[in-house]
């Protein structure tokens, strides 16, 4: 038992008998500890996003239930992981065999349900902060209140644990996402109301001090400054931070929807240049998700006008076009607002190469970017799952 679930499983049930409290008090800070805690983690995690894509490249797994294909995809990992370190494989070359594996991978052609991506265990999804904390704090919860307080540790020895990360946010600022409204097909501690893990493992007063406000209170009072000020790139920041891609907290989609009826693209591009793309991805996820056929088809039509709109930046060397790393970046971060509009029905394949194939149309730049981040990753799909990825693909072969 030496993944990181298992590492929590373990500690549940020593923590659950008085006699073994010293044992889960050491599971517990191997837990908490970076080569037993984080290290192992960062490589089970690269084990289950390859898994994920593996199961995935398979027809027969396209009619299994999303409780199956997630179930399975954990259970798998675990095998996987285990068997690698009991043959004594180091850490950083089972990280690297699996990492070279990933290196051509991108759900933006996933060729199975929206749901899949959108569960709170997806694959590409889980990090190490929010496992942590949130899978402490389960365990935590389900412990008499006198034990659990044995077991709570300082902020700092936390936060320790959770940091440094390398993602480009802030580990503890990643906390900070919704949970409750993303789909969550076990269930998974990962997913869930936000408060009460958290609250498990941490007092009011540090609660208050590492975060502004629980993430729906955080993104309601920025979906008003976003109304009031479109061009306000905070609001826009914290909205994709803290909702994603995942729905907007309920009792809000009048005002969700009202947002997309009226914004426009193109003067948000023009006015706060490449971080509208994260306004992008914030927008298009939600009509997506609360948005009408109609309303789809606008944000698509505007995301083809922006294309339009930096095909000239990009000839003219100006804005976006003015820096090919901001452009090559603006340009994958527009690919992925046009996988979240379309990401909709049993097969996103089709739906997401037949927007793209418009981007690529209105800018051969964008085709060249594309070409070399998504063009080699249709082949490995079934025939019969990737069919509706060709027509993108030879636009690809067609761009410059």
């Amino acid at each position: 038992m030496v993944t990181p679930v298992a590492q929590l499983h373990l500690l549940h049930i020593l923590a659950s008998r008085t006699d073994s409290l010293t044992k889960a008090t050491a599971v517990r800070d191997q837990l908490l500890s970076r080569e037993s805690g984080r290290e192992s983690f960062d490589v089970f995690r690269i084990v289950l996003r390859f898994v994920f894509e593996k199961l995935r490249q398979r027809v027969e797994t396209s009619e299994w239930h999303l409780s199956v294909f997630i179930g399975a995809a954990w259970s798998h990992t675990a095998r996987l992981h285990n068997l690698f370190l009991f043959s004594g494989v180091p850490n950083a070359t089972t990280a690297k065999h699996f990492g070279s594996a990933l290196a051509n991978i991108s759900r933006l052609l996933e060729a199975h349900p929206a749901g899949l991506f959108d569960d709170v265990a997806y694959g590409a999804r889980v990090e190490w902060s929010s496992f942590l904390v949130r899978g402490f704090g389960s365990v935590l919860q389900a412990l008499p209140d006198a034990t659990a307080a044995r077991l709570v540790v300082p902020p700092a020895t936390l936060r320790a644990a959770i940091e440094p990360g390398d993602q480009l946010l802030s580990p503890i600022i990643m906390l900070a996402q919704e949970t409750e409204t993303h789909s969550n097909a076990l269930p998974s501690f990962l997913g869930g109301p936000w408060a009460p893990p958290v609250a498990a493992v941490l007092s009011t007063q540090t609660i208050t001090e590492w975060f502004p406000g629980d993430p729906q209170t955080i993104a309601v009072t920025q979906l008003a400054v976003a109304e009031a000020n479109p061009f306000d790139q905070s609001a826009w920041a914290l909205l994709r931070l803290t909702v994603g891609d995942a729905p907007f907290p309920s009792g809000h989609s009048d005002r969700i929807i009202q947002l997309l009826e009226r914004i426009e693209l193109l003067p948000l591009l023009e006015g706060i240049g490449e971080r509208a793309s994260i306004a992008f991805g914030f927008l298009c996820a939600q009509a997506r998700h609360y948005g009408t056929p109609q309303l789809r088809v606008r944000l698509e039509h505007q995301l083809v006008q922006v294309a339009f709109q930096v095909q000239t930046e990009w000839e003219q060397k100006t804005g976006l076009g003015a820096d090919n790393a901001v452009f090559n970046r603006f340009a994958l971060q527009l690919s992925e607002a046009a996988f979240l509009l379309s990401a909709n029905g049993q097969n996103t394949v089709g739906p997401f190469s037949a927007i793209a194939t418009k981007l690529v149309q209105a800018s051969p730049a964008l085709g060249t970017v594309f070409r070399e981040h998504l063009g080699g990753r249709v082949p490995p799909l079934p025939f019969v799952l990737a069919r509706g990825a060709w027509p993108f693909y030879l636009a690809l072969r067609a761009s410059p």
